[in-house]
């Protein structure tokens, strides 16, 4: 998602909307190089979009405390927000070792 959207998202406040942004600071698809989502202030950054209900976790947040704003979270009854900031990291992954002819020909295969 864009940050586009959530313009929109704020513009049309879809009351059955929960929107939940799990941040590693890293981009696992292009090496796990870092991100600059460190310096980023999720909560005042939602609240520049007019988005309501911002609930953070933070990396620091004990297990009680995750727990309790996941059910504030999930039990408002109108758009929500939960960024968190977590610890996880994605797991290694080989290359693919097909060239892109093969793989098209594989997905043909698959068409029916």
């Amino acid at each position: 998602m864009g940050l586009g959207s959530l313009s929109t998202i704020s513009y049309f406040r879809p009351s059955n909307l929960k929107i939940l942004i799990l941040d590693n600071g890293e981009y696992a698809t292009t090496g796990h190089q870092a991100t600059t989502s460190g310096t980023l202030n999720y909560p005042a950054l939602l609240d520049g979009f007019g988005l309501p209900n911002i609930v953070p976790i933070l990396r620091n947040d004990s297990i009680e405390n995750v727990r309790d704003k996941i059910q504030i979270w999930l039990h408002t009854s109108e758009l929500s927000v939960l960024p968190a900031l977590v610890n996880a990291k994605a797991p290694s992954l080989s290359n693919i070792t097909l060239h892109p002819e093969e793989i098209a020909a594989l997905q043909r295969t698959y068409k029916d």
